[in-house]
């Protein structure tokens, strides 16, 4: 399974999900950080990808 890992999530889960075999790429890795969710929904529609993110509340 391919995973996107959303820009507040950091080089630790990334290793965590490579380390249980998981193909993994991180927003910071091709330079989304910031782009729209819109954007970055239809990034991750098109390259099949299921993105994972962490909501910080305020």
């Amino acid at each position: 399974m391919k995973f996107k890992l959303d820009e507040n999530l950091g080089t630790r889960t990334q290793q965590v999900f490579q380390a249980s075999g998981f193909n993994v790429l991180t927003v910071r890795d091709q330079r989304l950080e910031g782009c729209a969710d819109q954007q970055l929904y239809e990034v991750c529609c098109s390259e099949k990808v299921c993105q994972w993110r962490r909501f910080l509340s305020s």
